[in-house]
């Protein structure tokens, strides 16, 4: 890959990390990632993954049956990923089915008439230029939703009650030209781009204080080694 643009890529991703350190938003910076929009990336793609905190996927992993080591397995665990290939600079909350707890959590939380009020509301709300669907790869899909369709109730519903967790994936983010990377205002606009996904993260993310993951969990469900029963 160019390494003019690689160097753009580095700064901006010092700067979107910085911008986060003043917020407090509680997300750790993993550079040189491997990627979770797909299981075999079928170009290069230089990543940042904007993951949670080492304490909080060390729980996660254990809940689920996996012994916990010093780094996270990324693929278990939603991420926010700032992506850079040869034709896109993309920014992007994957949830993907091997995080399959966060997905129970996120579909045990939505079926509380309470939060799925409050996630149509926060979809709604979403920037029109980030687009929302499930597809599996680096590249941006053509079948997307955005904010102003999920606006109407009957496409909410119909995109949420079709989702199945360990097997359907969840994305949602922006994708820019990497020719972006020389516009003065990018980083101003990605954070914009990133706190409105951090948002959707905080309500999908199991935490101690975000548990809903025994509404939606079967009977006799157990976890047994990182893998969906």
């Amino acid at each position: 890959m160019d390494a003019l643009l690689l160097d753009a890529f580095h700064s901006l991703q010092l700067a979107l990390y910085t911008r986060l350190r003043t917020l407090n938003i509680a997300l750790q910076a993993i550079s040189h990632a491997k990627t979770v929009a797909t299981p075999q990336p079928s170009q290069p793609a230089e990543t940042v993954a904007f993951v949670r905190l080492p304490g909080e996927g060390q729980a996660v992993e254990r809940l689920i049956g996996l012994r916990s080591g010093d780094r996270m397995d990324l693929k278990h665990h939603p991420v926010i990923e700032l992506r850079l290939t040869e034709s896109w600079l993309a920014l992007e909350l994957i949830l993907n089915p091997q995080a399959w707890y966060d997905q129970r959590n996120w579909l045990g939380k939505l079926s509380v008439r309470r939060y799925r009020d409050e996630f149509h509301a926060l979809l709604s709300a979403l920037p029109t230029s980030i687009k929302v669907g499930a597809w599996v790869g680096l590249a941006p899909s053509e079948r997307v939703l955005t904010s102003d369709q999920l606006r109407f109730p009957k496409v909410f519903e119909a995109w949420v009650g079709t989702y199945s967790d360990g097997r359907d994936w969840l994305r949602m983010g922006v994708w820019h030209p990497t020719s972006a990377l020389d516009d003065a205002a990018l980083p101003a606009l990605l954070f914009e781009q990133l706190q409105a996904l951090y948002t959707v993260y905080q309500f999908i993310g199991w935490t101690g204080r975000n548990d809903f993951y025994s509404l939606f969990r079967p009977h006799g469900d157990e976890p047994s080694g990182g893998e969906a029963v």
